[in-house]
């Protein structure tokens, strides 16, 4: 663990990785294009050979992977975390208004993995898994940030293509309520209160439905197999 967030009282581990290890191990998880907060244009998981095992053994050393034999393979708790980023196929952007913070938020039907740029390190991400509970309480957070009259964007892409889905924009107006907009299938307009902002959110975000209820830990150990990074065609 290399640091920890908190929002609304709820703490959760955010872990650091260079750009070019996440990409390693997405593009070894079958994933050669991706959608996200990189720094420069993605290389189509095309890496020279000691490239790939200068950034393996930083991973191992970081104690992110293992091997097993000659095969090397994800560790937890990075191995649930990449799970939950693949899960589902889609993240949403969210952006502060006047150039503040922007995160990458990877669905899954349990899990919500947040992204954000290190402003400490060049060409690092900071990933956390948050349930969706705790990540809807995230975006309520972000909300009580803006002043009177802003909006805060949320932009639903395809984690692969990053084709858009769906367009959400939280408008702050009054203490505790405001102004929810889609424009993606139809446009909307609703009013919110902060007693009913995340169920709004949720089906807007989540069409085919999930699961707000943090996991049991069946559910967890269910959903954090460890995956193998097959890296001899990359």
């Amino acid at each position: 663990m290399d640091d920890t967030g908190n929002q609304s009282g709820n703490l959760y581990e955010i872990y650091y990785l260079k750009e070019a290890e996440v990409r390693l191990l997405l593009a070894g998880l079958g994933q050669s294009m991706w959608y996200g907060l990189f720094s420069g244009p993605d290389d189509g998981g095309e890496q020279k050979p000691r490239t790939v095992n200068r950034l393996l053994a930083g991973l191992y050393e970081k104690g992110v992977i293992d091997w097993n034999g000659n095969q090397p393979v994800i560790r937890q708790p990075f191995s649930g975390i990449f799970a939950s980023m693949l899960d589902q196929g889609r993240c949403v952007i969210i952006q502060m208004p006047e150039g503040g913070a922007i995160h990458c938020c990877y669905l899954s039907i349990q899990w919500v993995v947040v992204t954000r740029k290190s402003q400490r390190e060049a060409d690092t991400m900071g990933l956390a898994r948050l349930s969706v509970t705790e990540w809807l309480k995230f975006v309520e957070a972000q909300v009580w940030q803006l002043e009177e009259g802003q909006r805060l964007d949320l932009v639903c892409r395809g984690s692969t293509d990053g084709q858009i889905y769906q367009r959400l924009g939280i408008i702050r107006k009054g203490i505790r309520s405001g102004y929810l907009e889609w424009e993606t299938d139809g446009r909307g307009r609703i009013r919110w209160t902060q007693e009913e902002l995340t169920k709004r959110i949720f089906p807007l975000l989540w069409p085919e439905g999930g699961t707000e209820p943090v996991p049991d830990e069946g559910e967890r150990r269910r959903n954090d197999t460890d995956g193998c990074i097959y890296t001899s065609s990359r």
